[in-house]
């Protein structure tokens, strides 16, 4: 087993802000209801209906911030980081001080794997607002450019300010288990489960984590919650076979390997591990 987790947790791991400033509060409860309705689906919606919402807001007032903001999100979620970025821009042109429009670009950056700006951009939020998620979200960008030191170092300040945050302590485990420091890795998919026992991805993470340091039963034993949480999951499968194989329990595991290619077909590890057992097999025989 030699994976990289930081692809597992990239994309799509990071904190997508709620924009939404007091002073635009104030300005739309002037406007008449309709307007109220487009506010909350502009802010807290996504997708075509909110950049319909918004869109309407900003033909009630151009100058405000927020709508740019807002539909700018929802333009990054649907892919369209050309017309995201432009709305951040004009966001960011007429609230300089915008700590989450500055966020939302950094986003598209990220996105985009321009972390260099990425982290430029979450840097100006930090400065305006030192909030849990900027701290995250520049060390998702660190993470992604493999400086695992500094990911660590804003995934701690991020948990400082919100201790509960299970995202955080999902991704600073990913960063520790790329540096090959199992024990903390562990340590944090332990809060992960605290935190939310329901996660299949920590239980999975936390067996590769425990695979690595040779400790193949608390392995199997994490997949196997994984599993029944998603009985889908066909890397669980995949990593309770590769710990059966390492076991010589080479049923089960040529039987897990079987099962993660019935849900997933181009899982090269399943069929990789499959032709290794196959080998053992036969010599057996």
């Amino acid at each position: 087993m030699s994976r990289n987790l930081w692809s597992t947790v990239g994309g799509n791991a990071m904190y997508r802000m709620v924009l939404c400033a007091g002073a635009t509060l104030l300005a739309v409860a002037t406007v008449r209801p309709a307007t109220a309705d487009d506010f909350t689906v502009c802010v807290y919606e996504g997708g075509d209906e909110a950049i319909v919402a918004c869109t309407r807001m900003l033909t009630l007032n151009p100058n405000d911030p927020t709508p740019y903001a807002n539909r700018g999100m929802a333009y990054h979620d649907k892919g369209d980081y050309t017309q995201a970025m432009t709305d951040f821009d004009q966001a960011i042109q007429l609230d300089p001080d915008f700590a989450d429009a500055y966020q939302g670009r950094g986003h598209v950056h990220y996105s985009k794997g321009d972390y260099d700006l990425a982290i430029a951009d979450f840097d100006r939020a930090i400065r305006l607002d030192p909030s849990s998620s900027a701290y995250h979200n520049r060390g998702m960008s660190y993470g992604s450019k493999g400086d695992y030191d500094r990911a660590i170092t804003d995934f701690n300040r991020a948990i400082r300010l919100d201790p509960k945050s299970q995202l955080t302590y999902f991704n600073r485990a990913a960063a520790y288990y790329n540096k090959d420091d199992y024990d903390r890795a562990i340590a944090d998919y332990d809060q992960v489960i605290r935190l939310d026992p329901n996660v299949a991805l920590a239980y999975a993470r936390r067996g590769d984590a425990h695979y690595r340091k040779g400790d193949y039963d608390h392995t199997i034993a994490d997949a196997n919650e994984a599993i029944r949480l998603d009985p889908e999951f066909a890397a669980a499968y995949v990593t309770r076979g590769e710990a059966y194989e390492v076991k010589n329990d080479l049923d089960h595991a040529i039987a897990d390997f079987d099962e993660a290619l019935r849900l997933n077909p181009s899982q090269a590890d399943a069929q990789q591990g499959r032709e290794r057992v196959q080998v053992l097999l036969k010599i057996g025989k």
